[in-house]
């Protein structure tokens, strides 16, 4: 889905932060195993429009990210940097680095939703605030 359909859905069924960052990361990795198989097949053309998307929600999961909040946030930021670096080439091997590393945290994402929607329904993890990701995703 795209993540301007998922604010839209989001705003009329109060998604929670989880959801909303699954979503990007899932627009994310889409893209990058779509342009996994443009740069196998020596497509550059068509893969500057993944490299695009792919820099797009990279974009969005770094403005999300608060470093000072510990090394976890840290690691992630630095991931996604590494990602924005990758993606700059045409090679393969680049490409198929970059869908590891998006599949492996929209996994370990999935893998805690539950718990982080307990955690945002107590209070203990805010809300996501629509207002403030609506500018971000429309725009994406």
């Amino acid at each position: 889905m795209n993540p301007l359909n998922a604010y839209r859905k989001a705003s009329r069924n109060a998604w929670s932060r989880i959801d909303m960052l699954l979503e990007i990361y899932s627009a994310a990795l889409t893209a990058a195993r779509d342009g996994l198989q443009l740069a196998q097949a020596g497509n550059t053309t068509d893969l500057i429009q993944k490299r695009l998307r792919v820099q797009k929600m990279t974009l969005l999961l770094l403005d999300g990210i608060a470093p000072d909040m510990g090394e976890v946030p840290q690691r992630i930021q630095q991931l996604c940097l590494f990602i924005l670096d990758q993606i700059t080439s045409n090679e393969p091997a680049a490409w198929e680095a970059t869908v590891n590393i998006l599949s492996q945290l929209h996994d370990a994402f999935r893998d805690i939703r539950e718990e982080a929607i307990q955690l945002e329904s107590r209070g203990e993890i805010p809300p996501l605030d629509v207002e403030l990701h609506a500018g971000t995703l429309a725009r994406s």
